[in-house]
């Protein structure tokens, strides 16, 4: 009988190189892609530097459809469309969490479009990243046409529909 030896692989560790960008946009609120937002939401998000350094607030910018929302550079910081008693602006060391309340409600079915941007201290690292959600459907129901279920007593219908 032939014996036949196979090679032999020995792992002695496993190390995970992940690369994550060092500033990241998390916590948005309504979802990137959520559909049947409120008309009257607050806008939330947090920007979060994964290195040493820090959010630099006053490269931080926010628009909400093209619209100049949040400036960390700007006194004040919240454009006023958007200071509603909901909104606030808090940073920890590695974390610039913004919370915009619109003062007027939201477009019903209207895609919003949410542009962020911003650097970290030093400038190490930037972001521009743009999510969108879609509000809730708020139409009013209109009446296209009406169609009696039973004819009415009395009235022929021609008379009742030429009048």
């Amino acid at each position: 009988m032939s014996t036949i030896e196979l090679p032999a692989l020995y792992v002695d560790s496993v190390a995970l190189v992940a690369a994550t960008p060092r500033l990241v946009l998390v916590n948005r609120d309504p979802s990137p892609g959520e559909s049947g937002v409120p008309i009257d939401a607050t806008i939330a998000l947090e920007l979060v530097d994964t290195g040493p350094n820090g959010v630099e607030r006053s490269t931080a910018r926010v628009w909400i459809d093209s619209v100049l929302a949040f400036d960390g550079s700007a006194v004040p910081e919240l454009a006023p469309a958007f200071a509603g008693p909901l909104a606030s602006v808090t940073q920890t060391t590695d974390t610039l969490r913004v919370v915009l309340h619109p003062v007027a409600p939201l477009a019903s079915l209207a895609t919003v479009h949410v542009r962020v941007l911003a650097q970290t201290v030093g400038g190490a690292a930037s972001l521009d990243e743009v999510h969108s959600f879609v509000v809730e459907d708020r139409t009013a129901p209109r009446v296209v046409g009406v169609m009696p279920n039973r004819p009415c007593s009395g009235v022929k219908l021609t008379e009742a529909w030429s009048t």
